[in-house]
């Protein structure tokens, strides 16, 4: 298999798992967004080539997939739209 159809078989199952969108871009293209330059980047990130995006839609009518999970009065855990993000990206692992 080269990897142009290694790249559309895990874009595939990207989407099989429940990602609306799904890419391969440059590491040094996302590592120079404004988002990792404000937060830290994981541990080794640096060393790779390239990176699986994983997108999900968050249409207006549900806010839900950005709110994080409140118990007690604070704020516990991920948002829905992380956690399913986290999901597809597990299961592509497996």
């Amino acid at each position: 298999m080269d990897t142009i159809d290694l790249r559309d078989r895990i874009i595939g199952r990207a989407k099989d798992f429940g990602a609306d969108d799904a890419g391969v871009c440059l590491a040094s293209d996302l590592l120079e967004g404004p988002t990792h330059r404000k937060f830290p980047l994981p541990e080794g990130v640096e060393n790779y080539h390239s990176i699986l995006v994983v997108a999900l839609k968050h249409p207006g009518d549900k806010p839900d997939l950005d709110y994080f999970i409140k118990r007690d009065g604070a704020r516990f855990g991920n948002s829905e739209g992380n956690r399913r993000l986290m999901d597809i990206s597990d299961r592509i692992g497996r």
